[in-house]
């Protein structure tokens, strides 16, 4: 795990490299993620980024006023948790890649099935109820 968590991390710092420390796309896209944790958690935000980033208190403080980037081993830990969709969308910005298409496609299908799914499940309840 170690091993796949490292080559991750190098990967997520590829973007900082490829763009630039200071490029506007890596700024903005890095507070598109901020605002995501603010919203969620409008109360307390740096502690429960700090939960479940693994972080201290302080550098999740210090991430929330941008004045800490995020790393590789920061993404990672954010995109592997429960909340990792939002925080893909969030550093995806504007990017159409055919890959990303895909995928939101196929996220598309899959919610519908589940959709489907559960207005089954609710017309079966509700045809019980009058039998």
């Amino acid at each position: 795990m170690t091993n796949l968590c490292a080559n991750t991390s190098a990967v997520a710092n590829l973007a900082t490299e490829y763009l630039g420390a200071n490029s506007p796309q890596v700024d903005v896209r890095f507070d598109a993620v901020r605002k995501i944790f603010k919203a969620m958690w409008p109360k307390k935000t740096a502690v429960n980024l700090a939960l479940y980033a693994d972080l201290t208190a302080r550098q999740a403080e210090k991430l929330l006023r941008g004045e800490q980037g995020f790393s590789g081993s920061v993404i990672t830990r954010m995109l592997q948790g429960e909340h990792g969709l939002h925080v893909l969308r969030a550093l995806m910005g504007t990017t159409t890649p055919e890959w990303w298409q895909e995928f939101d496609i196929e996220r598309s299908i899959t919610q519908a099935r589940k959709d489907e799914a559960a207005a089954q499940r609710r017309r079966r309840e509700l045809e019980a109820r009058i039998s």
